[in-house]
């Protein structure tokens, strides 16, 4: 059996120019991510992360060796709805993982 991920959209901001009062003038253009794992997040990380961050957790992303996006806090949007990235994003070294993720992604419902 051959696991296989998700294509999801990653939401990048970038900072387009200043409006009249000297706030930054963002937009948003969503990204295609593949091969994303998504696993629901155990009970134990929920009431954890809840005390942590007060956060709701309500999926874990796992995310391909390759990628080189910052998720930091981010917009990701997969199976109908939007979800941000919280937390600390746990990654790890990449020649120690025999598979093809190495990051850790925790999102809460956004939308």
């Amino acid at each position: 059996m051959v696991i296989k991920g998700e294509t999801i959209k990653l939401y990048i901001q970038t900072i387009t120019g200043q409006d009249a009062f000297g706030a930054d003038i963002v937009t948003e253009e969503a990204i295609e991510i593949p091969n994303v794992v998504i696993s629901p997040t155990t009970q134990e990380a929920i009431i954890n992360e809840l005390q942590l961050y007060g956060k709701h957790s309500v999926y874990t992303l796992c995310i391909p060796k390759d990628d080189r996006n910052d998720w930091d806090n981010k917009t990701i949007e997969f199976w109908g709805k939007k979800y941000r990235s919280f937390g600390a994003i746990e990654q790890y070294m990449e020649h120690m993982l025999p598979l093809e993720w190495n990051k850790k992604v925790r999102v809460e419902l956004y939308e």
